[in-house]
C-alpha cells in the first residue's frame, strides 16, 4: 500500500509545474490552538463553557451518586415497615455523616456482627464438620460481607474485615459525593 501512495506521490509531482514548487512554505506552522479570534489564547466565553461543562458533570455525578444511594436503601430495606426502614435510615446517614467529617470510615467492633459458619463447596470433612466461613454484618450501614475462601476462621476473619472496609470506603466515597439537601431529605423522610 506503501508503495502506491509513493507512486501515485510521484506520478503527481512529475504533472505540477516548477512555478508552484516555489509557492511551497519551507517551514511548517503548525494551526493556533483555542478558540480565540488570534487562536493562541482562549477567550472569556471558552472558560466559562469549560467551567459549565464542570458543572454539569458534577451535577451528574451528584444525580448518579444519589441513585445508588436510594438503591441500596431500597436494597436493603424496601420490604420493611416504613417505621422500621425509616430507623435504619436514619441509622445509616447518621453514620456517613459522622465517617464524612473524618474522611474514612468509622468501623466499631461493637458495631460488627460476627457469624461463624460452615461453608460449602469442597473440602471433605473439614468443611462438613468445622465453621470456617466468617459473615460480618456492619450494622449502622447494613453491610454484610460473606468470607469462605481460606481454610481456617482466622483467615476468613482477616479477609472478611478488609473486604467489609472497602465495601464501607465505596458507600462512604458515593455518600460524599451527594448534594446536602439530598442528605437532608434523607435525614427527615
Amino acid at each position: 500500500m506503501k508503495v502506491r501512495n509513493q507512486t501515485a506521490n510521484i506520478a503527481l509531482m512529475s504533472t505540477l509545474n516548477p512555478e508552484e514548487y516555489e509557492n511551497v512554505p519551507d517551514s511548517y506552522e503548525p494551526r493556533p490552538k483555542g478558540k480565540g479570534s488570534k487562536g493562541t489564547e482562549p477567550t472569556k466565553s471558552s472558560a466559562a463553557e469549560r467551567q459549565q461543562i464542570r458543572d454539569k458533570r458534577k451535577e451528574n455525578s451528584q444525580k448518579e451518586a444519589e441513585g445508588k444511594i436510594t438503591g441500596y436503601i431500597e436494597s436493603k430495606w424496601g420490604k420493611l415497615p416504613d417505621k422500621e426502614k425509616a430507623k435504619k435510615q436514619e441509622r445509616l446517614v447518621v453514620w456517613l455523616n459522622a465517617s464524612a467529617k473524618d474522611g474514612f470510615p468509622e468501623v466499631y467492633d461493637e458495631d460488627i456482627k460476627m457469624d461463624a459458619i460452615r461453608s460449602g463447596g469442597h473440602g471433605g470433612q473439614n468443611v462438613n464438620k468445622v465453621s470456617t466461613a466468617v459473615r460480618l454484618a456492619h450494622i449502622p450501614s447494613g453491610v454484610s460481607i460473606r468470607s469462605e475462601e481460606e481454610r481456617s476462621q482466622a483467615q476468613n476473619r482477616s479477609v472478611a474485615n478488609k473486604l467489609l472496609f472497602e465495601k464501607l470506603t465505596e458507600l462512604l466515597e458515593t455518600w460524599n459525593e451527594t448534594s446536602s439537601e439530598f442528605r437532608q431529605q434523607l435525614l427527615n423522610p
